[in-house]
């Protein structure tokens, strides 16, 4: 489960005007609720407010992830993916190669 993002603010009014709506402050209410049940429910968490809050040049916009926003995300992905011991395996080291004894 990925929790409630946080955003760059300034960035959001450089680029839209005003913050949409969006603040930091109510974006950590949302990710604390959401961590919250996570754990209640027992399946992992991905804090994506503390990872992604005051780094730079995480979003295009101040709401939109760039390439190292996205890079972030994937990493904690995989994380979890990898650390699951779900059958079948999400995790491409785990998986089982149905081509390994064709010889090329």
């Amino acid at each position: 489960m990925l929790s409630a993002p946080a955003v760059n603010e300034k960035q959001l009014v450089e680029y839209y005007g005003d913050n949409r709506g969006r603040t930091n402050e109510r974006g950590k209410i949302y990710s604390e609720a959401g961590i919250k049940l996570g754990q209640q429910l027992g399946v992992p968490v991905i804090n994506l407010w503390s990872a992604l809050y005051e780094r730079p040049n995480v979003f295009r916009d101040g709401m939109h992830l760039t390439k190292e926003g996205s890079e972030i995300v994937f990493n904690k992905l995989k994380d979890v993916i990898s650390m699951a011991e779900w059958e079948p395996s999400l995790d491409w080291n785990k998986m089982p190669n149905e081509f390994a004894n064709i010889n090329g």
